[in-house]
């Protein structure tokens, strides 16, 4: 197993866990080589919307991911990474990429808008290629969505000032969702929007009737009313996203929308609770797994695909090679679920270098942390996922003059600390308890010493 969590954590070095990982962007850096793969196609998209000059609507892209999974983080490290390809080209004029957001759950008035096309402009005006971010764009403002403000722009690359309309320029604009948060969520609202809504019909037609003064057929489009709601809670009692969809068809434009994404879309893999995609949580190595919702099964199934990539001036197409084969139906899933908790590695010690990269000395290569607790910061199940992960690693000690490059924590995490960051919180408060249940369920950690230290590696920039 090329991703053995298990092992790397029994490691006292993790730099084979670096060797093994890609870097897509910078500071970006996973061990899935599909989700690499997507990655990469995401990047030369835009890459080359921006060098054909011919496409002249500006570029829509749509990112699926629960709130907190680092939407952001990934946008900033796709421009830098489009810049350093601009930088490496033989070329007389290289343009220079901008980046800008926006979190419309934060607007009052669509006015506000305006400041971020203007921008736009004066970049283009300059030469100078801008990507923007729109989060939380499925909200509503008032009575109205902010989809439905969002649709010339995106599409004819102008906007309407209250005056006159005016175009801004080509650009790239990459959506994400507070309720559109998965591709489940997002193919079942395209489903839904291309067949009829039944409440809206009803209730036309029974306005109808009441305007007739029909009685008796007003009787019977309440029944069928009344049965078509308790199929809906039905409905929502054994699937989630029912009451999702049902806010996401009702958005104004959001048909539109999706019609101009033209399935252009990305799903951020979750590393909230790697442990939680299966019944078994503890069970890593060995053993029989069973699914939770948790677990998406797009995901498991790009991952047990045999495929290659070929490429040409033009573009990248996969081909498919047939499936890879298992001894038994819980191994893909074992396996799937230490990329996870791999991916979720590589995210907790990128917290901690961003939180002390700034006291650590230029000359230090590596730092330290008790396995325990880097195990429990590995595998604790999150809330809000690396907005959480960011505010457990807070709680960890600053490193004192004789020991900057050592990461620690010398007492349990406290239950006042953790119960708005952590799910669960009293069953991962202590490492030393969290360390046991671990080893409990995978004999190869039986001979590995929670107390030691392991080494990480920091990757300087130059």
């Amino acid at each position: 197993m090329k991703n053995d969590y298990v092992a790397t954590i029994s490691s006292p070095d993790l730099s084979p866990l670096f060797r093994d990982a890609t870097e897509v962007f910078p500071d970006f850096t996973t061990v899935n080589d599909s989700y690499a793969d997507h990655l990469s196609r995401m990047k030369n998209l835009v890459g080359n919307y921006f060098e054909d000059e011919t496409l002249t609507r500006p570029f829509s892209y749509l990112i699926l991911g629960p709130p907190g999974a680092g939407k952001s983080f990934l946008m900033r490290s796709l421009v830098e990474k489009l810049k350093q390809d601009q930088q490496s080209k033989r070329r007389r004029r290289r343009a220079e990429f901008a980046f800008q957001s926006i979190n419309l759950s934060e607007v009052v008035n669509p006015t506000e808008l305006y400041k971020f096309y203007e921008q736009i402009q004066k970049n283009t005006e300059k030469g100078h290629y801008t990507v923007t971010l729109l989060d939380e764009v499925d909200v509503r403002w008032g009575g109205s969505s902010a989809i439905k403000h969002l649709i010339n722009p995106m599409y004819d690359g102008e906007y309407w000032n209250g005056v006159e309309s005016k175009k801004f320029g080509r650009c790239a604009f990459f959506f994400a969702g507070s309720y559109l948060q998965d591709r489940e969520t997002l193919l079942k609202t395209q489903r839904v929007l291309i067949g009829l809504d039944l409440s809206k019909f009803l209730l036309d037609m029974y306005l109808e009737m009441r305007s007739r003064n029909n009685i008796e057929a007003m009787r019977d489009l309440k029944e069928v009313q009344d049965f078509c709601y308790a199929q809906h809670r039905w409905r929502a009692d054994i699937d989630p996203r029912a009451d999702t969809i049902v806010y996401l068809r009702n958005l104004e434009k959001i048909k539109d929308f999706l019609s101009r994404i033209a399935g252009n879309f990305f799903e951020m893999i979750d590393v909230s609770a790697p442990l939680h995609v299966t019944h078994e949580p503890f069970v890593v190595s060995e053993g029989e797994v069973n699914p939770t919702p948790r677990l998406k099964p797009i995901e498991v199934t790009r991952f047990i695909k045999r495929s290659e990539i070929e490429k040409s001036e033009t573009s990248e197409d996969e081909k498919f090679l047939g499936f890879r084969e298992f001894e038994s139906a819980s191994e893909p899933i074992r396996e799937y679920k230490n990329v996870l908790l791999c991916e979720r590695l590589l995210r907790v010690i990128g917290a901690i270098e961003k939180r002390f990269k700034k006291s650590w000395p230029d000359n230090l290569k590596e730092f330290k942390v008790q396995r325990k607790l880097l195990n429990l910061l590995t595998v604790a199940p999150l809330i809000n996922g690396m907005r959480s992960l960011e505010q457990l690693v807070s709680l960890l000690e600053a490193p004192d003059e004789e020991h900057l490059g050592v990461v620690k924590r010398k007492a349990s995490f406290k239950l006042e600390e953790i119960s708005m960051i952590v799910n669960n919180a009293k069953d991962f408060s202590d490492p030393s308890e969290v360390w046991h249940e671990l080893k409990t369920q995978n004999s190869a950690l039986n001979k590995v010493s929670e107390n030691d230290m392991v080494t990480v590696p920091i990757k300087r920039r130059s």
